[in-house]
Parts: C-alpha cells; sequence; structure tokens
C-alpha cells in the first residue's frame, strides 16, 4: 500500500501572471491522479501565539495552550481528489477548486 506523508498541507493560489512570463507549453501537460489503495497522513502543528494586542494569551489559557483537536490523521486519497485539476495542467499552472 502506497502511503503519502504531509507534514503541512497548505493550498495557497495566487492567479496574477506577469505579461513578459511564457506560455506554457501544452506538450508536457500531465494529468494528476491519485491511487485509490494510497493514504495520506496529516499532521497538524500550530505555533504557540507569542502576541496579541490585548494579551489575551497571557489571560486566556485556551488560547496560551492552543492545540490541534487530532494532531495526527489518516485519510484515504480519495478525500483530496477535489482539489486536483480536472484536466492536465503543467508545472506551475494554477487551477480553480471548485466548490
Amino acid at each position: 500500500m502506497k502511503t503519502l506523508q504531509i507534514g503541512i498541507f497548505i493550498l495557497i493560489l495566487i492567479s496574477s501572471l506577469s505579461a513578459n512570463e511564457a506560455p506554457i507549453n501544452n506538450d508536457s501537460r500531465i494529468m494528476l491522479n491519485l491511487d485509490a489503495a494510497s493514504e495520506v497522513f496529516v499532521n497538524a502543528f500550530i505555533d504557540p501565539i507569542e502576541f496579541t494586542r490585548y494579551d489575551f494569551h497571557v489571560e486566556w489559557d485556551t488560547l496560551a495552550n492552543l492545540r490541534a483537536a487530532e494532531p495526527e490523521k489518516q485519510h484515504t486519497a480519495s478525500v483530496f481528489r477535489a482539489f486536483l485539476p480536472k484536466g492536465p495542467v503543467s508545472v506551475g499552472e494554477l487551477w480553480k477548486i471548485e466548490p
């Protein structure tokens, strides 16, 4: 069984391309697929809060000791298929995530 470990899973989409960038070569496009037997391990990390405007992190123990509800969780790869593009893409190409 294949496994994929992800320490931090963050999706940031920035859709601004400058006019002088070269167009994407369609010959190098690939389809992103996840094997149905794959598992994804997600680890959650929250750094301690060091500053809040009104020192809420000092007054409230819950905020001072903020922790992830589930620090480690295992998912089947199918959970993440919604984040993949519907068609082939090239390296560096952005795609829209459908709601």
